[in-house]
């Protein structure tokens, strides 16, 4: 990579503001390049705007770091996003299903089963004990 020494003089030097543009956004797009580990990359060219092409090498590189999913283009972040939402989503579903429990399969018979406080529903212990077992499994995130 051009040391800050060789952009400053090569800056002084262009002929014109585009080539003074383009030696800025190159150096740019090395460092951005090699603040993200990557080594290989091919400039962004023939999109029908300067700032279209500097938009392609920026994707460029963030594809080549894994930065963007190669399929959906959504980033790491996006993607933790919405995994931590969906573990969150669950976890209150757990804690719901969990108080359904305890709210409704609360009232022992004599009978050994549980029943609804409606007594619409009969449980047995064991039925009982496979729900509480499933939740506490699911809520593991097993």
């Amino acid at each position: 990579m051009r040391e800050r020494e060789e952009i400053l003089e090569a800056l002084h030097e262009a002929d014109t503001t585009e080539r003074a543009a383009d030696i800025a956004v190159d150096f740019v797009m090395h460092v951005l390049a090699e603040a993200v580990g990557v080594s290989a990359w091919t400039p962004s060219d023939g999109s029908e705007t300067w700032d279209g092409d500097v938009a392609g090498t920026v994707y460029s590189i963030l594809r080549a770091a894994r930065v963007l999913d190669a399929d959906t283009d959504e980033t790491a972040m996006s993607r933790a996003d919405k995994a931590e939402a969906e573990r969150d989503a669950a976890r209150a579903e757990v804690e719901r299903l969990q108080n359904a429990i305890k709210t409704f399969f609360a009232t022992p018979l004599p009978s050994g089963k549980y029943t609804m406080t409606s007594g619409v529903v009969p449980l047995s212990l064991a039925a009982v004990a496979a729900l509480e077992a499933a939740l506490a499994t699911k809520e593991g995130g097993q």
